[in-house]
């Protein structure tokens, strides 16, 4: 008898255990939030502002670092703690610095805390603020340049202005494309204290400043006191040429135009940016002597290494790494440019050139475009030159023929078919 109760306490025992754990486990999956994701992040005055999904938690923390594997040293975590609210402004961080940032929720329950997973980490560089010293002052001993403005048209350029100096009998202006100053120095006196803009424009077919060419103009002045004794230049104030400036717009406004998301996968990404070149470029050639990625996105037509230019853009703004490889084809001689890209941890060649008139006309002729282009691409069918060689050598692993077909096959469904 006294067995039977032994055993009996026994089985009590163990199932008691039994049921606390079984218990215990569902209790700790229904308290953890679900993961949210960034949806986007854009740079601030000495910070930046990021803004998530909103999910069902007690609130999120935003991390931030200046290092990708967000080390301790490194990384910072703020706390919001409201679940209805989405966003996040960061301040006082150091001016034109690279940060990394993610978001993640968490739930309390009965005083203790669950976590989510991290999201995914996006990379903002942080803006700097404008000094407020740069103010026109008639009083002020110090010369500063007050603004660098865009002149259009026929006779295009940059507009210097700076503050006026007491004192002041005449000023030395100087505009170049090397920041030392040191050659290509474009120069303007005045005549008298009281001039405060100068335009620098290109005026004719022999001048031979060409400010679209140039990517970056550095400009500088100074002015002679009562005595015309030369003072020290002011802080050099940059300005990148309106070429580029309207290029990068251009190019911003096109990406945007895209719809991508930070929850869509590589090849997501990939088809979008692809669908959107399929319906507004094509391989030709434009009359204006513009720089080469400008062109094609301005007037529509470039050539193959436009496109792989411009690819590369739309793929760093997708947080996709992008490489331009070039080469000569081993049968002709003939130069090519193309991409070598990382989707899912692989890396494929990959041509984004449109020859086509229209998708229609693909499918009309069920002829469809090499996207994803076989391994011999770049070991066999092109030669390629030493930088892009280098590169090629050093991306692993590179997808094999069979990814490649699979990518090839999902690209037509999505595009083509």
């Amino acid at each position: 008898m006294k067995n039977k109760t032994k055993m009996l306490s026994i089985v009590l025992a163990i199932v008691m255990i039994l049921t606390s754990v079984s218990i215990g486990v569902p209790t700790f999956a229904a308290s953890k939030p679900s993961a949210t994701q960034i949806t986007s992040i854009k740079a601030v005055d000495n910070g930046f502002k990021v803004k998530w999904k909103k999910k069902s938690c007690t609130g999120y923390q935003v991390q931030y670092s200046t290092s990708k594997k967000f080390t301790s040293k490194t990384s910072k975590t703020l706390k919001v703690n409201k679940a209805k609210t989405t966003s996040k402004t960061v301040k006082k961080l150091k001016a034109k610095k690279k940060y990394y940032v993610r978001v993640r929720t968490y739930k309390t329950v009965k005083k203790k805390k669950y976590y989510s997973k991290w999201s995914a980490k996006y990379s903002v560089t942080t803006k700097a603020k404008k000094s407020s010293s740069s103010s026109s002052s008639s009083n002020s001993s110090v010369i500063a340049i007050r603004s660098v403005s865009y002149i259009t048209g026929k006779n295009y350029g940059f507009k210097v202005t700076w503050n006026k100096v007491s004192g002041a009998q005449n000023y030395d202006v100087q505009c170049s494309f090397d920041k030392n100053f040191k050659h290509d120095v474009y120069r303007f006196s005045s005549n008298n204290g009281t001039t405060t803009t100068k335009s620098f424009t290109e005026i004719g077919e022999n001048d031979d400043r060409d400010y679209y060419a140039e990517k970056t103009w550095y400009f500088r002045v100074r002015y002679y006191d009562k005595n015309f004794k030369a003072k020290p230049w002011s802080k050099v104030v940059s300005k990148i040429s309106y070429e580029m400036n309207d290029y990068q717009n251009l190019m911003n406004n096109a990406f945007n135009e895209m719809g991508i998301v930070s929850t869509d996968s590589d090849f997501d990404k990939v088809i979008k940016i692809q669908r959107w070149i399929d319906s507004h470029w094509k391989y030709g050639y434009a009359n204006e002597e513009i720089q080469a990625g400008y062109s094609l996105v301005k007037n529509k037509k470039g050539v193959c290494e436009d496109f792989a230019d411009n690819f590369n853009i739309f793929c760093k703004k997708a947080n996709i790494q992008s490489y331009k490889l070039g080469g000569a084809s081993n049968n002709r001689g003939a130069l090519h440019s193309w991409n070598f890209i990382e989707i899912n941890g692989y890396w494929y060649n990959y041509d984004c050139e449109v020859t086509f008139n229209s998708v229609d006309e693909l499918k009309k002729n069920n002829a469809f475009p090499t996207r994803f282009c076989k391994e011999s691409w770049a070991t066999s069918v092109y030669k390629l030159d030493n930088y892009s060689q280098n590169i090629y050598d050093c991306a692993t692993p590179k997808a094999n023929d069979s990814m490649i077909n699979n990518m090839q096959k999902q690209l037509n469904e999505r595009l083509y078919k």
